[in-house]
């Protein structure tokens, strides 16, 4: 499980590969990975896959931890 991962980094482009099925789990405002750079990176991953994200106001998911908390629960329960 990836939390607030930073795609926009050159570094973070090879760690979401590999063969276990990974979940990230990103703020729809994360200053470190937009949405169109998180989706781009993600479709170029091979399955398993799973992406989530949360309605929040910074990287760190200012104003909704408790939506976090769930889709963390919601990521783990399912596997």
């Amino acid at each position: 499980m990836a939390v607030g991962f930073p795609v926009s980094y050159a570094e973070s482009q090879e760690l979401g590969r590999c063969p276990v099925p990974r979940v990230f789990i990103v703020s729809t405002h994360d200053e470190f990975c937009s949405i169109p750079a998180m989706e781009s990176y993600f479709e170029r991953l091979p399955a398993p896959k799973e992406l989530i994200w949360v309605e929040a106001r910074d990287h760190f998911f200012a104003g909704a931890l408790d939506e976090f908390e769930e889709a963390v629960y919601r990521a783990g329960s399912s596997r």
